[in-house]
């Protein structure tokens, strides 16, 4: 028997409901006069094209002012174009506003830490540079060294 839910109906799915059940669970099939190797996958990310280069990102993009609360009634901090780590190019801000919160009828203000990212969909490199070597070994090293005999 099902387990019954707290409202005293069953959790298992009625005999009307388990065709839609089975039918939910089956994969999507390709429209026709297509095969499924070519079908889009569900969930498949497909990389957006920019449109521009990092170069071209860098030489063009401007600063923009990012307001917070309506009117700007808790500040406003710049964000600045840049290149991230990983390749990628956009906006990024760093900045601390305060903020009234009302507590128990008190107003207070509170200092509030912003970090924020806006990365251009599709800026990402595709392919990885390889790690530069300056001939001294990566990371710490080990407790147990592997020796050869």
């Amino acid at each position: 028997m099902a387990p019954k839910r707290k409202d005293g109906t069953s959790s298992k799915p009625t005999s009307a409901n388990a065709a839609a059940v089975e039918k939910a669970a089956d994969p999507v099939s390709a429209p026709s006069g297509e095969d499924e190797a070519s079908a889009p996958k569900k969930g498949r990310f497909v990389k957006q094209d920019p449109g521009m280069t990092a170069k071209q990102f860098e030489e063009s993009a401007k600063s923009m002012a990012i307001a917070f609360g309506e009117g700007a009634e808790f500040g406003i901090i710049t964000a600045e174009p840049s290149t991230f780590s990983t390749g990628s190019y956009g906006w990024k801000a760093n900045s601390k506003i305060r903020v009234k919160v009302n507590v128990d009828g008190e107003e207070k203000e509170v200092q509030v830490v912003v970090g924020l990212n806006m990365t251009v969909s599709g800026s990402k490199p595709d392919a990885k540079k390889p790690a530069v070597s300056n001939g001294k070994p990566r990371g710490r090293p080990r407790k147990n060294p592997v020796t050869e005999e």
